[in-house]
């Protein structure tokens, strides 16, 4: 395709916010109300309201809501015995602290919660102590819409549809970003300061519950400008996702199983109550290494392990049931086909407890962010954390930039990217995007999935090589194809750093699952950390914080 951009237009703002959804929404309100004559403006891959908080559940965490015994104490503790202590002990002290104040923070934005009597209806997910984890009317959409809609009354900008292609420093601080749409338009933004707040890289995997926009974008700026990630090799699968004809639907087997319907393999046989275990004791990561297991060993049925409804107590879950028949789950069925699919990211950029990154004026929340959840994720956490470290974001990167004067970025750095932009547009290629990153995420799915190993890894990083330079080769037919190539470019940086994070880790925890060290090892509780110096991928280790 033989084609250049349109003139860039440039914006200059104070806050900058990358990612339109429940985290960069939370970050941009609570900018906003932090100074309100800053200007924010939340830049978006997609329409801002969307991404992975929308197709959520809709579940989050709030402790001594129910249990008076409960307290932020004992949910730090569940949630360090859930990521294998290999959390960031700082980072869960101030979430499961902020949490307590969670539904009432939200109801002043106009998020509405499931309620009886007056009081939100608690329920209890495995690896929680006590009952503590509340739903809201509408799910994913009922937290995000109530919030994109205050954000706007507030006058919070908002620009759709833009990939951020690149973040700009200046010595040691952010001065702003370059973006690209799928008309061919380059914008520049000028900014004081920026939170990214991107998401994880789920779509990456050839299963996965994960929206297609989720490739990683912003571990890939991250690494690009030098910046620590941690934990890269903790993904969480969720267990149960339905491969019916026509049906992509994540269940909620805590909903399901804990109720009695029953995962069978092909021989019939209930795959948990095989390995000793029962439905309420079993994690996501347990599960899903389960069902995994099952399917290499050749006991799925194409690939898939049937969920047997025959034996699911119906009444007790009733409500759940009619949620998901309007969600397409064939629930008159006695059987339906499921496997784990990628759900979400426990690793990420680095940040301390301002949710400052490793440099000056760059502030990260959300799945983006690692270090929080360790080796394996509490269910209800997710939405819990964007929402509270969003708050703290928004604050912080606000009182930034009250202090900063605007810096314009340099016009020969702006040349660069859009030169470098170009090329990519007018390479000449054969080769096809789709078989491209169907290779990608097929060699993630089996080389560096649910199960790994030494020699799986080491095959995934050859592969991802090729890839890589098949790439250079793929045709270009529009504005909309260099899109997505550039989330293929990605989503092979941040693939290959899971898979290095994951081969450096000699042992099996939470998580991250490897059959030649399939044992925790005592040894292993620190942090790998991996970041990018003068165009080399540096490996350490590194103490649990204290």
């Amino acid at each position: 395709m033989k084609s250049n951009f349109k003139s860039p237009e440039t914006f200059n703002v104070d806050v900058l916010v990358v990612g339109g959804g429940g985290a960069g929404l939370r970050a941009a309100i609570e900018a906003k109300e932090t100074a309100p004559n800053l200007k924010v403006l939340v830049v978006s891959k997609v329409q801002a309201g969307f991404g992975n908080t929308v197709v959520a559940e809709g579940y989050l965490n709030v402790p001594c809501l129910g249990d008076e015994k409960d307290s932020p104490e004992i949910f730090a503790r569940d949630i360090i015995t859930a990521g294998r202590q290999v959390n960031n002990p700082k980072l869960v002290k101030i979430f499961t602290e902020e949490a307590k104040n969670l539904v009432q923070d939200l109801k002043r934005l106009g998020v509405k919660f499931n309620e009886k009597n007056g009081k939100p209806v608690l329920m209890t997910i495995p690896g929680h102590s006590y009952p503590r984890t509340v739903s809201t009317v509408g799910m994913g959409r009922g937290l995000t819409q109530p919030l994109y809609n205050y954000a706007l009354n507030l006058g919070v900008q908002f620009k759709d549809r833009v990939l951020i292609t690149k973040i700009l420093r200046n010595d040691k601080k952010v001065i702003g970003a370059i973006g690209v749409d799928r008309e061919g338009k380059i914008y520049v933004f000028n900014a004081k300061s920026i939170v990214l707040a991107t998401g994880g890289a789920g779509w990456m995997y050839a299963r996965s519950n994960n929206p297609g926009g989720m490739t990683g974008d912003g571990y890939a700026l991250a690494y690009d400008l030098g910046l620590p990630l941690v934990g890269m090799e903790f993904v969480q699968f969720y267990p149960t996702y339905v491969f019916e004809k026509g049906v992509r639907v994540l269940v909620i087997y805590e909903k399901l199983v804990v109720q009695g319907a029953t995962l069978r393999n092909s021989l019939g046989e209930d795959v948990i109550a095989k390995r000793g275990l029962t439905p309420s004791k079993v994690t996501r990561d347990v599960l899903s290494r389960i069902l995994m297991m099952e399917i290499l060993e050749g006991h799925g049925k194409d690939g898939l392990i049937e969920l047997d409804l025959t034996t699911l107590n119906r009444k007790a879950v009733e409500d759940y049931l009619q949620v998901l028949s309007k969600r397409g789950f064939p629930v008159k069925k006695e059987r339906v086909k499921v496997s784990p699919a990628a759900h979400f990211f426990m690793g990420g950029i680095k940040i301390d407890e301002s949710c400052q990154t490793g440099l000056e004026g760059l502030y990260a929340v959300g799945e983006v962010v690692g270090g929080i959840h360790g080796a394996n994720r509490l269910g209800g956490n997710a939405l819990s954390e964007v929402f509270i470290f969003g708050r703290i974001a928004g604050k912080n990167a606000a009182s930034k930039a009250l202090e900063e004067e605007l810096v314009e970025i340099e016009k020969e750095k702006i040349s660069v990217e859009v030169e470098r932009l170009e090329e990519i547009l007018n390479q000449p290629g054969k080769e096809s995007l789709v078989e491209v990153q169907q290779k990608l995420r097929e060699t993630m799915w089996y080389k560096v999935g649910i199960v790994r190993n030494e020699e799986s890894l080491n095959e995934a990083l050859n592969e991802l090589k090729t890839i890589e330079e098949r790439i250079k080769n793929v045709r270009i037919e529009n504005f909309f194809d260099l899109v997505r190539l550039l989330e293929i470019e990605n989503m092979i940086k941040v693939g290959s750093v899971v898979s290095i994070a994951a081969l450096h880790r000699k042992e099996s925890r939470g998580s991250h699952y490897r059959t030649d060290y399939p044992e925790e090892e005592k040894g292993w509780i620190k942090n790998i950390i991996i970041l990018q110096k003068n165009g080399k991928t540096t490996i350490s280790t590194e103490d649990i914080p204290t």
